[in-house]
């Protein structure tokens, strides 16, 4: 059973509500509007905002899919950024959101010169299991010559290659 009390408060909660929604949403339109402004710039910024970019993408993306294409402008130019986990994470997202030949392709070159740039097994075991899932999920143009070490080979090449080395590395 509700109380009269409560019930005198309901019409004031739902106003605060409202008010919130429309400030949150405002808010994030403001955002949007300042990122698609600065799509030329996201490259410069630091690693840590980088991040936040592409979590903000995500988020906006899954609520409005429709608005895909209107961010893979700024995906790609994050695929070029010095941090290696914002390249990482900029693939991931660019596949994510977009099934294309070209995304998959950008994205399996980036996953492989992140193989080659770094001695971590750790992060070559995460990069190839990447890979390899594009590779399931994208046969056709996994099937494709990529740049590998200044020369071009199939990829299916460089997944054999790599996951060989890992195993020894890891006996």
């Amino acid at each position: 059973m509700i109380k009269p009390c409560c019930v005198s408060t309901l019409p004031l909660f739902q106003a605060e509500l409202h008010t919130y929604n429309n400030t949150h949403k405002t808010t994030q339109d403001k955002a949007v509007q300042y990122l698609v402004s600065q799509a030329d710039n996201v490259a410069l910024w630091g690693d840590i905002l980088q991040m936040a970019v592409l979590d903000f993408v995500r988020k906006i993306c899954r609520q409005n899919p429709a608005e895909k294409a209107r961010y893979l402008k700024i995906i790609l130019a994050l695929l070029t950024s010095t941090s290696t986990a914002v390249v990482y994470e900029s693939a991931v997202t660019l596949v994510s959101l977009s099934q294309s030949p070209t995304a998959v392709r950008a994205a399996a070159n980036c996953f492989c010169q992140l193989l080659v740039s770094q001695s971590d097994n750790n992060v070559k075991l995460i990069v190839l299991d990447k890979l390899i899932e594009l590779k399931k999920r994208h046969k056709e143009v996994m099937q494709v010559w990529i740049g590998w070490g200044g020369g071009w080979v199939p990829i299916a090449i460089v997944l054999h290659w790599e996951c060989c080395c890992m195993e020894q590395a890891c006996m």
